[in-house]
């Protein structure tokens, strides 16, 4: 369709379009005040610069189309603002896809498909280890909200879908939200909220990574979005979100044989406070009793069931080893082994004292024996990938170091003695493992898990024969651990779990299976009233390019950038 210059039209605004992270906002108060929040993808009104296409030139090989955009308050994270007077800072070129002409009187108001509420960090951002996070980054990172929105959601919807982004800097910024302001503005037939943070038992504003804030002022903000029906879709709702990151799971699932947890138990902080000498004899009997209890308690149980497994078995003299964690740890952070009472009593009092830590408690686990850890990530049921990884070395104070990933011939050599019948073994338990941890996931939500990483301790302990042992449940925003196949698995089944409210129409089941086709990375769908499809494929993690005015650069209100 032509567009004579002048003209109004509307055009598919995305943050990223232009890279310097300005968004239309609706008042001032939404640009003054924290949190600060807009439309960051959505449709907004322009004035056509130049006639489209020029003449002479057929449509499909014209430039994009050159507009002025007329909304007259942009902000970026900061307040910062544009000056609308300013021809540089309201002028950008748009693929005539996202271009239509203005809605006439008596027309049908326009509704998308889709609306996401988007709560990610507004602050400076970490500088996270792309060769360990892989190019999606942390999921705090605007890398991993573009891979989400840019990368999967614009090339499978097209400009059918809108995201209300709110910038935080603290847990009292998320206090301050509330769905009567937010929710209004979530227009889509499907509504979503992905919450790009990471919850932790630090006083607000007392961490050193981008995105952490104190878990009970983020529990308190999901919950109240939950109550207003806005689905969270990013990691999980907030009831299994919760368990998993507490790890509560670990000391109340350890008797479950099924699941393979080491013993496990958990001591109150004001016990390790008083005496940690007491707190560590006491969590070294609690132990011994879960451990006789799992191993060698109720007789009728099968031997299989019932024996102490090796990578376990106290070994002559030595003292018994064991992990002493906090929940809410990002980064295998607050985790530390120790031998023995006397260390344990020092571990926990560390754990304890430091820093702005508000925990209530300390997890304590026997150690398991292991030769590496086998991380399995697990996309609409189904295991897509598995990495080999270890640490090389723990320090003097207990802290793992040193994280390696090898590929599985490598892995075989390195760490199970070239006895490929015994990964085999490892990977057919591990496998019956991620079986029952589902089973589990059903009774925390009844929704669809469109991705977690399960990760297992594994031991050869003969020949062909290897023992596997639960180590983490980790949530969907896991590190892809640099896999580039990961990242269009794991956005598309994640977009796919954003039609869950309802339950996509057979015509939206379609769209989003052959979005996804278009970009190689089929996606599980759920049709109302149909079975999920799985996930067999996966291409690279391409994001497209940008359509910025050539040489186009928004000024910042102070003249400087953050």
């Amino acid at each position: 369709m032509p567009y004579a210059a002048g003209s109004e039209v509307e055009v598919f605004y995305r943050l990223t379009r232009d890279g310097e992270g300005f968004f239309p906002v609706p008042n001032q108060a939404a640009r003054c005040f924290k949190p600060r929040f807009g439309m960051t993808d959505g449709w907004v009104v322009a004035r056509v610069l130049d006639d489209w296409p020029p003449p002479g030139t057929p449509s499909e090989d014209a430039a994009p189309v050159r507009v002025m955009h007329t909304h007259q308050l942009w902000a970026d994270k900061y307040g910062q603002t544009l000056d609308p007077q300013r021809e540089r800072d309201m002028v950008l070129s748009y693929p005539a896809r996202d271009v239509r002409p203005l809605p006439k009187p008596g027309d049908a108001t326009f509704v998308p498909t889709l609306s996401l509420l988007v709560v990610r960090w507004g602050g400076e951002e970490t500088d996270f280890n792309v060769a360990q996070w892989g190019s999606a980054s942390a999921s705090t990172s605007s890398a991993y909200v573009s891979a989400f929105l840019d990368a999967t959601v614009y090339p499978v919807l097209g400009p059918d879908y809108e995201v209300i982004s709110v910038f935080v800097t603290s847990g009292f910024d998320l206090a301050r939200l509330g769905p009567a302001a937010l929710c209004p503005l979530l227009r889509g037939k499907h509504r979503a909220a992905c919450y790009f943070l990471w919850p932790v038992m630090h006083q607000d504003g007392e961490v050193h990574e981008s995105g952490m804030l104190d878990q009970s002022l983020y529990f308190d903000a999901v919950r109240v979005f939950e109550a207003a029906g806005v689905c969270t879709r990013f990691p999980h709702p907030s009831q299994l979100y919760r368990v998993l990151l507490a790890k509560d799971w670990q000391p109340t699932l350890c008797l479950v044989p099924s699941l393979r947890i080491p013993p496990c138990v958990t001591v109150n902080r004001a016990t390790i406070t008083a005496s940690p000498a007491r707190a560590a004899k006491l969590v070294v009997d609690a132990l011994a009793a879960v451990r006789s209890s799992r191993y060698q308690s109720h007789k009728k149980k099968p031997k299989a069931l019932r024996a102490e497994p090796m990578a376990l078995v106290h070994e002559g003299d030595e003292e018994r080893r064991g992990v002493a964690k906090l929940g809410f740890a990002w980064e295998a952070a607050h985790v530390r082994t120790f031998r023995g009472e006397s260390e344990l009593g020092h571990a926990l009092l560390d754990l304890c004292t430091s820093p702005a830590v508000t925990t209530s408690s300390v997890i304590v686990q026997d150690f398991a024996r292991n030769d590496f850890e086998l991380r399995q990530f697990v996309i609409n049921g189904q295991i897509v990938h598995r990495a080999y990884s270890n640490f090389e070395w723990v320090d003097g104070d207990g802290y793992f170091r040193e994280f390696v990933v090898k590929d599985r011939a490598d892995a075989v050599t390195a760490w199970m003695a070239a006895d490929d019948a015994a990964m085999v073994d490892a990977e057919r338990k591990a496998t019956k493992l991620v079986a029952a941890w589902l089973a589990w996931f059903r009774t925390q939500s009844v929704e669809a898990l469109p991705g977690v990483r399960i990760d297992v301790l594994v031991k050869r302990v003969g020949p062909a024969e290897a023992e596997v042992f639960t180590l983490e449940l980790t949530e969907l925003g896991f590190s892809m651990l640099g896999v580039n196949t990961l990242p269009p698995i794991v956005f598309g089944a994640l977009l796919a779990s954003c039609f869950e409210d309802t339950g996509a129409t057979d015509e939206e089941a379609r769209r989003l299976k052959e979005g996804s086709e278009r970009l190689g990375k089929p996606t599980g769908v759920t049709k109302r009233g149909a079975a999920e499809e799985r996930v067999e494929g996966t291409n690279g993690d391409a994001m497209p390019e940008g359509v910025a005015e050539p040489g186009h650069k928004r000024r910042r209100e102070n003249g400087h950038a953050h």
